[in-house]
């Protein structure tokens, strides 16, 4: 009965564990328009928001008939939850302004992160151009 006991002591370490780990966990603060930073995608690195953001170079496009569905990976360093709006620029090789986009990431527990937006362009467009992350 008592080795019963004890392990049903045991079992509950885990669950201990986890409820520290969801108390250090923040919720995500929302883009503010009139303080917005950028950084091109390939140099963006971790950003801190939500206790540190990790942009990937993991871009991810699907052409549709109507334009290009974008989902960029990031890794949830600061362990947030909640979801947050980016915004997204797309400029040439030169440097002129393509399009502008807004991205909507929705950060979870669980799984990998992307910031997902549409561009209404071509796969080739966005992959010829220089992205840059407004956050």
């Amino acid at each position: 009965m008592w080795l019963g006991v004890l392990a049903a002591g045991l079992a509950l370490l885990p669950l201990s564990s986890q409820l520290q780990l969801d108390q250090q966990r923040t919720t995500v603060e929302q883009l503010n328009p009139q303080a917005i930073e950028y950084c091109e995608l390939s140099s963006c690195g971790v950003i801190e928001i939500a206790g540190g953001l990790e942009v990937t170079n993991e871009l991810l496009l699907e052409e549709t008939e109507f334009g290009v569905n974008a989902k960029l990976r990031v890794i949830n360093r600061g362990m947030a939850l909640g979801s947050r709006e980016f915004w997204f620029e797309l400029r040439s090789k030169e440097g002129q302004r393509i399009e502008s986009m807004r991205g909507q990431l929705a950060l979870s527990s669980k799984g990998p992160q992307y910031i997902e937006f549409f561009f209404t362009g071509t796969k080739t467009e966005i992959s010829n151009g220089r992205l840059i992350l407004g956050y």
